[in-house]
């Protein structure tokens, strides 16, 4: 309501400010019942440049560049979409970008803050913060309609075509685990790892990534298997038992038990998810205390079920079509020797008037001879708005296992293909018993080895 206020004082206020403008003795001004935003550029954008100093040291300086107004920006009217193809420069401050946009029959423009509960004048005079999409709506001349429109400002983040690694310090302590899970949450990564004995809690900041603390508890073996973070909330499923953990991992406290569950799968932004023991999807939507069987599709009956499971991996992120949606995606490997896991996949509206979600089988026939290998330490992730995997391949002689190819699914996990544009750092060690990956809030993708200590921080190649 405080939204729609604000938007009716605004147009209130520039209705009087035209009236009271005119004289007496200019003719009629003609308003209209119909606009939108016909063009849309970004005028002028600080970008920092990259130099060598007389020492041949590498320093930095910025620069207002206002020839990035050259880089087209599509208008699709139908979905309300506003967005540019070629990224803006390596090194563009997004926060601070300078607009310039055209409106048909001389509409208002007005943008929404981040949390899109107020609204001002869209400026084309003071710089405007497009670090993450924002909303815009452009209003009638006659105030008695309005369209609303999403633009999204892309960025290069990375030299064109290269996968950047930086090789953070050893853990000592992860070269003991057998395996591992690293999962983010706000501003803290977990490495959760099995030592055979029990399951152990590391966190670490992540603009640090060298710096991590053992949290003082210890797991069953195979809570390392089931786990989900949120909302600075760790999740851990022990025997029938949810559990949560809102200090980092130094405690947990029940929140349902008798639950069924044998597997706690991972969550996203509305659900947690895991499996029964009847080998059915569970789904929890009030965070961790009820649970209750998950829509599915399958072709048969026998599909319908998610277990066996000698292996499950698991990511969900944001729908790069749709806003307040997430897009979840599930590899599960049956059995020690399965060539291929199954692969699931669920879309979950969580906006206002969003509509319930389900499981989808992907069938076998749709990855058109490209399906995921099943790997030892299988880890999905996303960057970019696409689907990743990594994992351990044996080598040819099948004695032991290496760090795989990263595969890529570019249609939401149905086919996967490796290409020399996604590489695993170059100094990755093969001897990892083995590998964890998740990508944090600012894009950065994080590796943690089992076996070598090893820790990564980068990004793929685009």
């Amino acid at each position: 309501m405080r939204q729609y206020i604000s938007t009716l004082c605004l147009l209130l206020s520039a209705a009087f400010s035209v009236l009271s403008c005119m004289s007496e003795d200019e003719s009629s001004v003609t308003l209209y019942d119909d606009t939108a935003i016909t063009e849309f550029h970004i005028a002028s954008a600080k970008i920092i440049r990259h130099t060598l100093s007389s020492t041949g040291e590498d320093s930095t300086f910025i620069v207002t560049d206002e020839t990035i107004s050259s880089y087209p920006f599509s208008i699709d009217h139908l979905r309300g979409e506003i967005y540019n193809v070629d990224s803006l420069p390596l090194g563009t401050d997004a926060e601070k970008l300078l607009c310039s946009y055209y409106t048909k029959n001389n509409g208002y423009v007005l943008i929404e803050n981040i949390m899109n509960d107020s609204v001002k004048y869209l400026s084309t005079t003071d710089s405007t913060d497009f670090r993450v999409p924002r909303y815009v709506q452009v209003h009638a001349s006659d105030n008695s309609a309005f369209r609303r429109y999403r633009i999204t400002v892309n960025v290069r983040q990375e030299e064109k075509g290269l996968s950047k690694w930086t090789g953070m310090q050893d853990c000592d302590d992860f070269k003991v685990l057998n395996d591992m899970r690293l999962l983010v949450s706000g501003n803290t990564l977990y490495a959760i790892g099995s030592t055979g004995v029990n399951t152990v809690v590391y966190t670490c900041d992540v603009t640090d990534g060298n710096t991590w603390t053992a949290q003082n508890i210890a797991l069953g073996a195979d809570i390392y298997n089931n786990v989900a973070a949120r909302n600075d909330s760790l999740f851990i499923l022990d025997g029938e038992t949810v559990k949560v953990s809102v200090d980092g991992g130094r405690s947990f406290a029940g929140l349902a038990s008798a639950t069924g569950l044998v597997r706690l799968v991972g969550c996203g932004t509305s659900e947690l998810h895991a499996i029964y023991a009847t080998g059915e999807p569970a789904v929890s939507t009030d965070g961790g205390r009820t649970w209750t069987v998950d829509n599915i599709e399958a072709d048969n009956a026998a599909d319908r079920l998610m277990l066996p499971a000698h292996a499950i991996s698991y990511n969900c992120s944001a729908f790069k079509f749709n806003e307040n949606t997430d897009y979840a995606v599930m590899a599960v490997t049956r059995n020690a020797n399965d060539e291929h896991p199954v692969m699931w996949r669920k879309i979950m509206e969580y906006g206002v008037g969003g509509q319930p979600g389900k499981w989808v089988n992907i069938s076998p026939a749709d990855s058109y001879s490209h399906p995921l290998p099943a790997m030892k330490s299988l880890a999905l992730f996303e960057f970019g708005g696409n689907r990743y995997a990594v994992g351990l391949q044996p080598n040819e002689d099948g004695s032991t296992t290496q760090p795989s190819p990263i595969y890529e699914s570019r249609d939401g996990g149905i086919t996967w293909k490796s290409n020399t544009k996604h590489t695993l750092p170059e100094g990755i060690d093969s001897s990892a018993t083995s590998i964890a990956v998740c990508t944090a809030g600012d894009g950065n993708i994080w590796i943690v080895c089992g076996g070598t200590g090893q820790v990564w921080r980068g990004r793929l190649g685009i």
